[in-house]
């Protein structure tokens, strides 16, 4: 039964294989060889055995050399295998031998064209015309190459034609449509696409390019509106949904992007860069457990994808697997040797598990390759200090401040180097430095207004520079607690208090702020509290050195009825 169903359609096609568009119907019966080796064929086309399929068809045209049947569909499996010149010179021979032969003229055609040989393809689609007036299918394509070609007049006027010919041919709407995008002619092509949403007529690729020009044009309501028509018109046009995708990234809307992410890979499961985008939703959703899950998957698929591996290791790090995290970003290190953004993740993970030699050595490597990046000696300053070498720090600063001598943030780390060696003569020059280059860097105004008022010096400046900080980093725990600390230096206890309990509030569990408390209400006769805020500040002295004594020492003397006035 199946081969009656195969060998009835063949048999007819093969007889009428010399047939031409004129009009005169020329029956040419092959030979059973010929026959013979053409089923053969197909049966091997079938099972996508190519070679062998080339083989009897090569055999079936020895035995009927002037079917441009044949030769047509020898050229049509020269180019599945690659091989296009043989397959432009197989059709071109079918066409020297039938001139007229209308399928060979528009395979032709399109091998012309992929060759990018686009005049000769015009050539060919022209003579089609001239042969069948009323192909709409030969003015598509004839258009298609005077758009390639700019020839944007031309191909209108062939387009209009067809829609005068054919009404409801939606290619050539689609394609007119598509010129005038092109042309930025979007009210014109709007009127087009339109016309076919009258007649009823509209496809998906319609309300997708009428997305496409609402999405231009800013428009992301009618945007979706449309991209959402040409999904349920076509389920399976993915391209639509990528586009849906990323009108709801933009639109923050990540919920309906991942919705349609899910669809996607429900059609095409490989679909890795749809992957990355879910893994990037989950991130920004702090769905981390999703986004590691979602990466390794890409991973298991493409080992060497590395944008996969730096988003796993970012989400590794947000849920404190911080081992985990730095062997992804150590496998894309040792890649890409000299990414800065990969190394800098990386020395921030040694640090998380204080591993803060393996953090220098990182940032040492960097200033080996980059030396005109601030930021890089502010971090290797930051980790020499961290482990209490601040000659190095200060050297890492100086060089960098050699590099970029007005960068406010080099400056005022210096400042703080020479806090901590005590040389504080230096730090006032610097801290004034830094502020005369930015006048608006809280950190400093900060900084030296609260060194004036823990030496008892300055107040009222000191008042005036923290007051600016204050204007400019309000929700500062550090700058409150610095100006209730003026405060109480000018013994204005309540101004303080209120400051100080403003700054526990937004910092919560700094030591030095708890202990400042302490005092205030020490000083306001409020012993409780001074006594709770003190112990609050114990439980924290690990964060700030020499605290614990300090503030056991008030405690035993408050106990025993001696706390004196600072």
């Amino acid at each position: 039964m199946k081969m009656i169903i195969i060998i009835v359609p063949i048999y007819l096609i093969f007889l009428l294989s010399s047939c031409t568009t004129t009009g005169k119907i020329v029956i040419h019966e092959p030979s059973k060889e010929a026959y013979y080796h053409y089923i053969l064929g197909v049966t091997a086309e079938i099972d996508r055995d190519w070679e062998g399929a080339l083989t009897h068809y090569m055999e079936a045209l020895r035995e009927d050399p002037e079917s441009p049947y044949l030769k047509t569909h020898i050229g049509r499996l020269f180019l599945r295998i690659g091989k296009l010149e043989d397959s432009i010179r197989m059709v071109e021979s079918a066409i020297e031998g039938s001139p007229d032969y209308v399928p060979a003229m528009f395979l032709l055609g399109e091998l012309y064209q992929g060759k990018g040989d686009f005049k000769k393809a015009e050539a060919i689609y022209e003579r089609i015309i001239k042969i069948i007036p009323k192909d709409t299918t030969a003015y598509i394509h004839l258009g298609s190459l005077y758009v390639i070609n700019k020839k944007y007049d031309e191909a209108i006027k062939l387009l209009r034609d067809v829609i005068v010919m054919e009404p409801d041919n939606v290619a050539a709407r689609y394609h007119l449509g598509n010129i005038y995008v092109e042309m930025k002619k979007h009210d014109e092509a709007m009127k087009v696409l339109e016309e076919a949403v009258v007649l009823g007529v509209a496809s998906d690729v319609i309300y997708m390019l009428m997305g496409l020009i609402y999405e231009g044009k800013g428009d992301m309501s009618k945007a979706i509106e449309n991209y959402e028509m040409a999904e349920r018109l076509n389920p399976y046009n993915i391209e639509v949904k990528e586009r849906l995708v990323n009108i709801y990234l933009k639109e923050r809307l990540l919920d309906k992007a991942l919705e349609y992410c899910t669809g996607i890979i429900k059609q095409q499961p490989l679909n890795m860069r749809v992957h990355l985008i879910m893994v990037r939703i989950y991130i920004d959703n702090k769905e981390f457990e999703k986004a590691i899950e979602k990466s390794r998957l890409i991973i298991s698929v493409e080992p060497e994808n590395l944008v996969a591996r730096y988003l796993l290791g970012s989400a590794l790090a947000e849920v404190n697997k911080y081992e985990e995290a730095i062997a992804e970003f150590k496998f894309l290190a040792d890649i890409k040797p000299q990414d800065i953004t990969i190394l800098r993740h990386l020395a921030y993970l040694y640090s998380k598990v204080n591993k803060i030699e393996e953090a220098i050595r990182i940032y040492e490597r960097i200033l080996g390759f980059e030396t005109g990046i601030p930021e890089i000696y502010l971090y290797l300053s930051f980790f020499y200090s961290q482990k209490e070498d601040y000659v190095k720090a200060e050297e890492i600063l100086k060089r960098g401040i050699a590099v970029a001598p007005e960068n406010d943030e080099l400056n005022f780390q210096l400042a703080v180097i020479y806090e901590k060696t005590n040389r504080l003569d230096e730090m006032y020059s610097q801290l004034e430095k830094t502020i005369e280059l930015n006048p608006n860097h809280a950190d400093a105004l900060n900084y030296l207004g609260y060194t004036y008022a823990e030496k008892g010096i300055n107040l009222d400046e000191a008042l005036e520079l923290i007051k600016r900080a204050v204007e400019l980093k309000p929700d500062s725990g550090y700058i409150r607690d610095s100006i209730g600390w003026v405060y109480f230096k000018k013994g204005l206890y309540e101004d303080a208090l209120r400051e100080l309990k403003r700054a526990v509030e937004l910092t919560g569990d700094d030591p030095v702020i708890l202990e400042h408390l302490g005092d205030v209400y020490m000083k306001i006769g409020n012993k409780k509290e001074a006594l709770e805020a003190w112990q609050k500040a114990l439980k924290l002295h690990e964060k700030e050195k020499g605290l614990k004594e300090r503030v056991e020492e008030k405690i035993e003397r408050l106990r025993r009825g001696e706390m004196e006035d600072r």
